[in-house]
Order: structure tokens, then C-alpha cells, then sequence
């Protein structure tokens, strides 16, 4: 699997791709469970993890150029420090391969394949991402463009044919319960936002930071769309509703009074969503397969691409169904992957200053003009004297 160079604007496609997958289709139902009213405010406040997360990244590649961050963690921290801060990194890319392919697996079943096996749907996920991951990060990142250009394509009009059927009322009063139902649905929100860290394995191929302009100004589009669409969905549908339907924005579509026109763009619209989560389960299976090999000292980790896909299918296919259990792993999983998202780039940051600092100080220490030096060589050359 050779790697070639990405440039900065493929890096916001790819944001795109880690972000939107599961956000449209999971998301703002569950975040309405959670925040209730204040579903709308939640998102707001989730997508600062994202903001957090891409500033983190970014920092990382200029302390540490050319190095992802496994090896920039190594770098900071000493070996095992570094491979432990791994570890806990490819935690969080399990779990995010886990979630999406059982989220899309789920939107395949009940949309257009009813009568295929859970297994088989599965198997056509696992296959297709495992070609793609073996293609490579840049070859993703152009067909990941792609079908994000479609999909906007298709949202659009859809959120436009259903402006008349919005009613800002809806959305307020904003913490009539108080601020907790919003932190909890934030929490939810933050995860998905927070998927950008698998850009953290990616680094070497941005090419350093000096062009970064177009990664923030992704993140801080799909921030707003995303809220965007939450905002319309809510003030359609009402938060009681919203939290009920299964497959959020998309689901949503079918229960309000939807001229035909919209019918049609929404099969349109899945279609493409599954093309996006094509691309973004092949660029997990590339990242984790990355992480893996790091932590495991392995120079060629394109093997580990299928037994990983295989390991994250297996959890999918045997872990309950009820979406009710569902809910709850994904609340506490996603509060805890959401803070390593965090976490984990933060520790390598403050670990590289760090090490920066103590070896410039070091160097000070031991300049040639510095008192101890010429104390040293005086001392030396007195014993030589006679």
C-alpha cells in the first residue's frame, strides 16, 4: 500500500468523511434523547471537541514534522509512554470502526437490503473497505470528495423543501431543565466530532501545517452544517419525535408531509450517505491498521488491515441489538472515546514542549563560552602547568 502526499483541502474531505457518516444518521436522535429541548445547544457545545481536536493535531505536526502521532508521542514521552498513549489511541479507532459499521450495517438492513442477512450486509461493508483501505489515504481521500460533493448536493435541497414546515418555537426555551441535559447530549455530539483524531496517524502525509487554513475551515463548515440540519430537524419534528426516530435526518424525511420531489431526493441522499461510509470505514481500517503496526514495532502493516476489519465485524455482529443497550454504549463509549479524542493529542503536545524545553536547556547548559566550561578548562590547563 504505498502513501502518497495529501494536500490540506483532501485533509477537510476526509474530515468530512470521519464526521458526517455518523452524524447524520445517529446523532441528532440521540443527542435529542439526551439534551431534550436543548438538543440544538448541544451540538453547538460538542463541536468544540472537534475545534480542540484539529488545533491539537496541528500543534503536533509542528513540534514533531513528518512523524504521526504515535511516533511523535515516542518522541515526547520515551518508548513505552509513547505505545501506551498508542494503545489508547487504537481504543478509540475500534471503537469508532465498531460503531460505523454497526450504524451503517443497520441503515442497509432497514433501507434498501430487508431481506439480507445482518452477516452478509456486514460482509459487503468489511469487503469494500478493506479494497479500499488497501488502495491507500489519497485515492480515499478523492473519492471521499467526491461523494461529499453529492451529498451536499443532495441536502440542500431537501433542508430548502422543508423550510415551510419549520418552527423556530421549537427550539426554545433554551435550559428550561437546567444546563445538565445539554452536557449530556454535548457529550454525545462530541464524539463525532472528535473522529478527526484519526487524522492524528495521517501527519506525515499532510505535509506540515503551513497550509492548515483549509482543515479549520472544514471543520468549521461541517460544525455549522451539521448544526444547521440538527436546528431543522428539531424545529420540524419537535425534540419528542426526533429522539424516537431511528435514523435521524434521513428517517425524519418520511414523517413530515414530504412532496414527492423530496421522496426521490432522499433515496438519492442514502444512496450517497452509504458511499461516504464506504470511504470512511476504508479510511479506519487504514489509521488503525497504522496505529497497530506502530505500537507492535511492525515496518509493514498492510496484514493487519483484514484481521482488524475481521475483529471490529465479529464485536458488530455479536454485541446486542436492542437500541435501547445500543443507546448506552454508544452514550458511555462515546463519552469516554470523546475525552481520549481529547486526551491523547494534549498529552503528546505538553510531552513534546516538554522535551523541547529540557533539551534547550540542556544545550544552554553546556554552550562553549559558558562560566563552566571555561571553569573546566582552566582547571585543565593549571594541572598542566609545571
Amino acid at each position: 500500500m504505498k502513501e502518497v502526499r495529501i494536500s490540506p483541502g483532501q485533509a477537510a474531505l476526509l474530515l468530512f468523511v470521519l464526521i458526517w457518516p455518523r452524524y447524520l444518521l445517529l446523532v441528532p436522535s440521540l443527542v435529542a434523547e439526551m439534551a431534550e429541548q436543548d438538543a440544538w445547544v448541544a451540538n453547538l457545545m460538542g463541536g468544540f471537541n472537534g475545534v480542540a481536536v484539529v488545533l491539537l493535531l496541528l500543534a503536533v505536526a509542528s513540534l514533531a514534522p513528518g512523524k504521526d502521532l504515535i511516533e511523535a508521542a515516542e518522541d515526547g514521552l520515551g518508548k513505552a509512554g509513547g505505545r501506551l498513549l498508542g494503545t489508547l489511541l487504537l481504543a478509540v479507532l475500534l471503537f469508532m470502526t465498531y460503531t460505523t459499521l454497526r450504524a451503517s450495517t443497520a441503515f442497509i438492513k432497514e433501507t434498501f437490503l430487508r431481506v439480507t442477512p445482518l452477516w452478509a450486509n456486514m460482509a459487503l461493508l468489511v469487503t469494500q473497505g478493506i479494497a479500499g483501505a488497501f488502495y491507500g489515504t489519497e485515492p480515499v481521500a478523492r473519492a471521499g470528495g467526491i461523494t461529499v460533493a453529492l451529498l451536499f448536493a443532495g441536502l440542500i435541497p431537501s433542508t430548502a423543501l422543508l423550510v415551510g414546515q419549520f418552527d423556530p418555537r421549537l427550539l426554545f426555551p433554551v435550559f428550561a431543565r437546567g444546563p445538565l441535559p445539554a452536557l449530556r447530549g454535548a457529550a454525545i455530539s462530541a464524539f463525532p466530532f472528535g473522529e478527526v483524531v484519526a487524522l492524528g496517524m495521517l501527519l506525515p502525509a499532510l505535509g506540515g501545517t503551513r497550509r492548515s487554513g483549509p482543515l479549520l475551515a472544514g471543520l468549521l463548515i461541517a460544525w455549522v452544517v451539521t448544526g444547521g440540519l440538527l436546528a431543522v430537524d428539531q424545529g420540524i419534528l419537535g425534540w419528542y419525535n426526533l429522539s424516537r426516530i431511528p435514523f435521524s435526518f434521513l428517517e425524519g424525511l418520511r414523517v413530515v408531509r414530504a412532496p414527492p420531489l423530496l421522496e426521490r431526493i432522499e433515496v438519492a441522499v442514502a444512496t450517497i450517505w452509504i458511499l461516504v461510509s464506504f470511504a470512511k470505514i476504508a479510511l479506519l481500517f487504514i489509521v488503525q491498521a497504522q496505529a497497530t503496526g506502530r505500537i507492535l514495532g511492525l515496518a509493514d502493516h498492510r496484514a493487519l488491515i483484514p484481521l482488524l476489519a475481521a475483529l471490529t465485524a465479529v464485536i458488530s455482529l455479536n454485541l446486542p441489538s436492542q437500541r435501547t443497550v445500543y443507546s448506552r454504549v454508544l452514550f458511555w463509549g462515546g463519552i469516554a472515546s470523546a475525552a481520549l479524542q481529547t486526551l491523547v493529542p494534549a498529552v503528546v503536545v505538553l510531552g513534546l514542549l516538554w522535551r523541547r524545553r529540557h533539551v534547550t536547556g540542556s544545550a544552554r547548559g553546556h554552550t562553549p563560552g559558558s562560566p563552566g566550561r571555561r571553569h573546566a578548562s582552566s582547571t585543565r590547563a593549571g594541572r598542566a602547568r609545571p
